[in-house]
């Protein structure tokens, strides 16, 4: 039976005039002329046959091979290689394997072409490239990851690693990054055997493996490897240092101290390197590590791990402490440098109480109320005693701290507390009382003097235009009250100056507080009754005496 072509079923229509078209593509390559004009008639032929999928793919490779097996053609081969990495690049996103195939099938035939070899190092570089940009643009969507390592793989192809120009182990290595973020470790690790481990990026790349399968001891050495490695870079070390993964507990216990060494490292080798940007990468980068230790150890229940992450968080210390302190104060890094090291300051105050170190603590709390008072000259408009707030904060939690280490604290606070707005009143107010409960009932020598500093300091306040409205009614009515006692305590005592000087700041105190008239009356006329029977009783007190000031 006759079947006219209409009649046929479409794909059967489709796959004749395939074969046609191929046969006539077959004779069109037959009779090429080899010149670049010749192969560009060509190429343009099989683009235009993109209806048909899968014809213009057989028809590249057909004709890639026919140029590699003529003498004549060998000019030609360029050409019609970057023609297949162009189309194969169009085709990338919707027929990523026949694209990944088309190429690596066109590499193949290229390292076995006979007697054709590559001589220019311009026909690497551009097939380099394009496949490059091909991993490029897929590396970009995460999605795509496993597909970019196939592309960048394909670039160390035995085809592209003559005339000494071999970048496979580049190669290499972008593709087992692709493929750590795809979470294909093994892959990675494959080819990151396959480069010199004494490449910066080799045990970098290594390192993050590492994490990610959770082997500790190999982290830990490509930490203290990559500082050996000549070509190593400041931006592999920020890397480094701020990729660590803390669920990793062994790496935790001994990540911070190796990632100091390594930064630390890198900056006295490389120092004529080193520039203000490396400097705040790395102390922030430090710091970074370091707060996610600290968070870490909070985290852990009590034992020889935690222990020993405390350890290495107090051997950590210094080297972030130097690198913070170590940057300019210039406008673009003084308020980030002011921050990092007053949550530092805070920090380490905290891990020496942990370690019971009471010794080691009190240098620390020494240090910061010399650099505090300090900056409250330098700073004379700045309230500077936030981070002494925070740190008496901290060793209130701590009641085996010793008092007196406590309390020096609190005689910084008071002693530096600056008040600028109506809102620094009332946390005045607090620590007022704090460190008057302590002095008046403490009992050591100089107590006294130190109280009256306090209550003429808290009077001021009081009386200022900013304390007049602020300070809080129930702080008056409190000092007041201890005020007038301790005079009372002094009058019953003998001791009638410092009664007298104590009851009269009281009276001043007793303005401010809200009493009824009559009742603030009665107890000045008391007072004033008091004071004459013990100046009858023991001769007239001279007017120095009077006036005695117990601050002097």
């Amino acid at each position: 039976m006759y079947y006219s072509q209409r009649s046929l079923p479409p794909s059967y229509q489709v796959q004749t005039q395939s074969n046609d078209l191929r046969l006539v593509l077959g004779g069109l390559m037959e009779s090429t002329l080899w010149t670049q004009e010749g192969v560009a008639e060509i190429i343009h032929e099989i683009n235009s046959l993109a209806t048909y999928p899968d014809l213009p793919i057989r028809a590249f490779q057909e004709f890639l091979l026919l140029a590699l097996s003529l003498p004549e053609a060998h000019d030609c081969v360029v050409t019609v290689m970057l023609a297949i990495l162009m189309y194969a690049k169009g085709i990338s996103e919707t027929r990523a394997l026949v694209a990944l195939k088309m190429v690596e099938e066109a590499l193949d035939a290229l390292a076995s072409g006979g007697d054709y070899t590559i001589e220019s190092k311009t026909e690497v570089a551009a097939y380099s490239t394009l496949l490059w940009s091909l991993g490029d643009k897929l590396a970009a969507q995460r999605a795509q990851s496993q597909s970019a390592a196939a592309w960048f793989q394909l670039a160390a192809h035995p085809a592209l690693t003559q005339l000494e120009l071999d970048g496979s182990a580049r190669c290499w290595r972008k593709a087992a990054l692709c493929y750590i973020r795809a979470g294909d470790n093994s892959s990675a690790r494959a080819l990151l055997e396959r480069c010199s481990p004494a490449e910066a990026s080799t045990q970098y790349l290594s390192f993050l493996v590492a994490l990610q399968q959770g082997d500790d001891t190999t982290a830990i050495q490509a930490v203290k490897s990559i500082v050996s490695c000549p070509d190593l870079d400041g931006r592999q070390v920020v890397l480094m240092a701020s990729a660590e993964d803390p669920g990793a507990h062994n790496v935790a216990k001994h990540y911070c101290t190796t990632s100091a060494l390594l930064m630390v490292d890198y900056r006295r080798l490389m120092s004529d390197k080193v520039d203000a940007t490396f400097c705040l990468q790395m102390a922030q980068v430090m710091y970074a590590c370091f707060c996610g230790k600290v968070f870490l150890y909070r985290d852990m229940s009590p034992g020889s791990s935690k222990a020993e992450l405390l350890e290495q968080l107090l051997a950590y210390l210094p080297h972030c402490h130097a690198s913070i302190a170590d940057l300019n104060s210039e406008p673009t890094t003084a308020d980030v440098k002011r921050e990092m090291m007053k949550m530092l300051d805070i920090t380490s105050v905290e891990l020496f109480c942990e370690a019971q170190d009471w010794d080691g603590l009190r240098m620390i709390v020494e240090t910061i109320i010399a650099k505090q008072k300090k900056e409250q000259t330098d700073m004379e408009e700045v309230r500077s005693t936030s981070t002494l707030e925070a740190i008496q904060d901290v060793l209130a939690g701590y009641p085996a701290c010793p008092t007196r280490l406590t309390f020096s604290v609190l005689e910084a606070i008071l002693e530096t507390f600056v008040i600028a707005l109506d809102s620094d009143v009332a946390p005045f107010s607090r620590w007022t009382r704090s460190g008057l409960t302590v002095l008046l009932n403490r009992g050591e020598k100089g107590d006294d003097k130190k109280a009256a500093e306090v209550v003429m300091k808290a009077l001021k306040v009081m009386s200022s235009s900013i304390g007049v409205d602020s300070y809080p009614e129930d702080e008056k009515e409190w000092l007041f009250a201890q005020v007038w006692n301790k005079g009372l305590d002094f009058h019953g005592k003998g001791q009638i100056a410092l009664a007298k000087w104590w009851t009269d700041m009281g009276l001043a105190l007793a303005k401010h507080v809200p009493l009824e008239e009559g009742r603030m009356e009665q107890k000045a006329d008391g007072s004033l009754g008091t004071f004459k029977e013990y100046q009858q009783g023991f001769g007239s007190v001279s007017r120095s005496l009077i006036s005695y000031d117990p601050v002097r």
